[in-house]
């Protein structure tokens, strides 16, 4: 068995919302390696939690299909261009991971994200994603719904009244910090034993709305608590 390390050997922001990582960890004795690194990417893309817009409310929108006078786009394309943001930072509450943001904008204008107010602590990683634009003397009134989840957990249930959720659009959330993960497994000497041992050079694509290490532990810990029940009791084995 050996003591393995975990070394950040590539760290480049491509865009505002793309960061590209590749980490370098090992060395595991054959056969090791592959396991690790499989339940790694599992992890990193199930398990690393991030805000998504999870529903809204324009106001003159009886449905996403609906015009919104003196918008250019549709109910829609203002659903879908919220998709498109990211958000970063904590939840406000650790008992309720979800907030209530709203955006009240006056025409001539284009309306950004970053026009949105947001809780104490959570702010747009591109503030500069376009929603809609706006005619002479339009306004865009909207409340919009973020939660704080990742892909192996289903949205947290609303507990806002039947008479607060009256006008809210659903929407799937998308917004996940891993977008990609893949791997390679090498095969050198260890440098005290010469003995042939294995290294995993992963690699990660994020949204940049967490650190690619602090991705990486979040998506260790997934797995782990994935397996405690397992490993975590005492089991009666009979032989």
């Amino acid at each position: 068995m050996y003591t393995y390390s975990v070394e950040c050997l590539v760290d480049r922001v491509l865009s505002p919302c793309r960061r590209y990582t590749r980490f370098g960890i090992g060395p595991f004795e054959s056969g090791h390696a592959i396991t690790v690194a499989n339940n790694l990417r599992r992890g990193l893309l199930d398990g690393v939690p991030g805000w998504s817009v999870t529903g809204a409310r324009l106001k003159g929108a009886r449905h996403e299909f609906s015009a919104l006078s003196g918008v250019r786009e549709s109910a829609l394309e203002v659903l879908m261009n919220l998709r498109e943001g990211v958000l970063t930072g904590p939840p406000p509450n650790r008992n309720n991971q979800k907030f209530v943001g709203t955006l009240n904008a006056l025409g001539p204008s284009q309306v950004t994200l970053g026009q949105i107010n947001f809780p104490y602590g959570v702010s747009a990683v591109n503030p500069d994603q376009h929603v809609a634009h706006l005619a002479s003397s339009a306004t865009l009134d909207a409340t919009i719904k973020f939660e704080f989840t990742n892909r192996g957990k289903d949205p947290f249930i609303s507990t806002l009244s039947s008479e607060e959720q009256s006008g809210f659009i659903t929407v799937q959330p998308v917004a996940f910090p891993v977008k990609r993960v893949s791997f390679s497994i090498r095969m050198e000497p260890h440098p005290v034993t010469q003995i042939e041992v294995e290294y995993v050079f992963l690699e990660m694509l994020t949204d940049n709305s967490i650190h690619p290490q602090r991705a990486l532990i979040i998506g260790a810990q997934y797995v782990i608590d994935l397996m405690w029940p397992i490993g975590g009791r005492r089991l009666r084995v009979g032989y």
